[in-house]
């Protein structure tokens, strides 16, 4: 058994001629309950080398069962994922049938009571139960891609397995900044651009891309990608004076946007000559890129749409790119939502098509041109 002063921490023992009874109470610690730390030399001197007490080893059992308490059970997402399924199920089958209006339009102060959202966001979590009903009311709520009736803006009507991708890369959420963060989905990703391009007819050793989150970052990347090969310093320096875009009137405004974030201004985008529907006329490209040259401008890229979100026209692209090609210019060709492609040569753009796609889901092509 330990004596009281082999309990006490150095500083603590009395001096010899100190007589015991004026040690404090409070600092003496009971034999029969020892304070945390003696507790543990206790048990670290009568221990056997290589012996692990059974009271410990449950101690750090209960340790490890209330770190991962917060962690999902095992059976919750299957339950989650079931109860949403078999609403959404329901949702899909009802717009494909017609069965509810393609909106609702409900005013936003109504639809938060309808929701009960300041109540979920109070109470957090739901039942099985709970779930079903929320999604329920959501759904009508919401609008109705599947549905005949449809024909609003240009979202995709995602397939299954796009519904089964955004599933478990919510639940996975696995970056692709970083390739050890996310390496299946950049394996996809070069996958996909290099399907793309062989579509496109690009042989793989010079042509590149990116998957972006929709049209207007799209315009922006290509954009980016001008600005490196006119001004391979502008990333450091700054884009030099005198920078600027050529695009019809009726090109995407996101062009106009991304000249703006890139410091160019809007001011920059200049208009290229168009028939009376819209389309660009490739005879005057070559000419209208000379001048601005002449004018001491640089031209970073020349926007042509494939096609043009107003009117579903095409301008004549090979045109269009063989004027680039003569100037050295970077030909950038837009398709409407959910695909945008960038390029430097007169290689015809792969079809866009505005469904069974997710719907935030563009890309950003290239292609060095030919002989570099």
């Amino acid at each position: 058994m330990r004596t009281q002063d082999e309990h006490l921490p150095d500083e603590d023992v009395p001096d010899e001629d100190v007589p015991d009874e004026d040690v404090p109470d409070e600092d003496v610690p009971d034999e029969g309950v020892p304070h945390e730390r003696g507790a543990r030399e206790h048990r670290e001197t009568e221990r056997t080398p290589g012996e692990r007490p059974q009271e410990e080893e449950e101690e750090e059992e209960e340790e490890e069962e209330a770190g991962t308490a917060d962690l999902w059970a095992e059976g919750d997402l299957t339950r989650a994922v079931t109860a949403a399924a078999r609403v959404l199920d329901t949702y899909v089958q009802d717009s494909q049938r017609g069965r509810a209006p393609v909106l609702r339009q409900t005013p936003p102060g109504a639809l938060a009571g309808k929701l009960r959202l300041r109540e979920w966001i109070a109470r957090g979590g739901m039942t099985d139960e709970d779930l079903t009903a929320f999604l329920t009311d959501y759904l009508d709520e919401s609008t109705r891609l599947h549905h005949p009736g449809y024909l609003a803006h240009q979202c995709a009507v995602p397939g299954i397995g796009a519904a089964v991708a955004d599933l478990v890369h919510g639940v996975s959420n696995n970056a692709m900044s970083l390739y050890e963060m996310g390496a299946p989905g950049v394996a996809a990703e070069s996958a996909v651009i290099r399907w793309m391009a062989e579509k496109a007819g690009w042989p793989a050793d010079t042509a590149g891309g990116a998957l972006v989150h929709g049209g207007s970052l799209a315009n922006l990347t290509a954009l980016l990608a001008a600005r490196a090969r006119a001004f391979p310093d502008a990333w450091d320096d700054g884009t030099p004076p005198g920078a600027v875009v050529l695009a019809p009137a009726n090109a995407h405004l996101s062009v106009a946007r991304a000249a703006a974030v890139l410091g160019l201004g809007r001011r920059a985008v200049h208009p290229l000559p168009c028939d009376g529907l819209g389309r660009v006329r490739g005879e005057a490209v070559a000419d209208r890129i000379a001048a601005q040259h002449r004018a001491g401008r640089r031209v970073l890229a020349v926007v042509a749409n494939a096609c043009a979100a107003p009117t579903g026209l095409y301008d004549p692209l090979p045109a269009i790119a063989g004027a680039c090609r003569e100037h050295g210019v970077w030909l950038q060709s837009r398709a409407p939502r959910p695909n945008s492609a960038s390029r430097s040569s007169s290689a015809s753009p792969a079809g866009a098509r505005p469904d069974w796609r997710p719907t935030s889901t563009a890309a950003t092509r290239r292609r060095a041109p030919s002989g570099g």
